[in-house]
């Protein structure tokens, strides 16, 4: 009994790290995106939204969902700048121009030791059906490619990843390639 609820522990700890984003990217690199994610124990929303903005990033709102869970409606005036954001910092994004494309690449960085990432990923393979991280974004153009068996649909793509995955990883990258729109 005691093993397991060290377990259940273990792996509710280990879901603050699971995240879904659902945005949209301007051909500027302006967007905005909807974050659901785990609430770190004893958090606020006054503190979320501190560590949600910065001089780039801008929260419309941060709400309570079910357990735990939160959702925030954020901005940003240039996604290359996210990590500005406190909460964003195990984050890097940059955009590249190759001809009539553009190349964007998004690298997220597992925050969890070792003992942690081992814990849950031992939970995600005793319950599968637990889903991890999901990326979904609309982009300015129609997508030419992706990586990580994205599903592309037109300008939009959705990166899923399993949960052992991400628990195993040191970092995910999700990199997309779509046409510019014509000036």
């Amino acid at each position: 009994m005691r093993r397991t609820a060290l377990l259940v522990v273990l792996l509710g700890v280990g879901l603050a790290g699971c995240f879904s984003v659902d945005g949209t990217l301007q051909s500027d690199g302006s967007g905005r995106f909807r974050l659901t994610y785990f609430l770190k124990r004893h958090a606020t929303f006054a503190d979320e939204t501190r560590r949600l903005t910065s001089d780039h990033v801008k929260v419309d709102s941060v709400r309570g969902i079910g357990n735990l869970q939160a959702i925030a409606e954020i901005r940003f005036d240039d996604v290359t700048k996210l990590a500005s954001a406190e909460a964003f910092r195990n984050v890097d994004v940059t955009r590249a121009r190759d001809g009539g494309a553009e190349r964007l690449r998004l690298v997220v960085r597992n925050p969890y030791d070792a003992s942690l990432r081992e814990a849950l990923a031992k939970g995600a393979r005793e319950k599968p059906e637990v889903e991890g991280p999901r990326v979904t974004l609309a982009l300015p153009g129609p997508v030419l490619e992706a990586n990580r068996n994205a599903q592309v649909d037109g300008s939009q793509v959705t990166w899923r990843v399993p949960l052992v995955d991400y628990a195993q990883a040191d970092q995910l990258e999700f990199t997309v390639r779509y046409a510019l729109p014509a000036r």
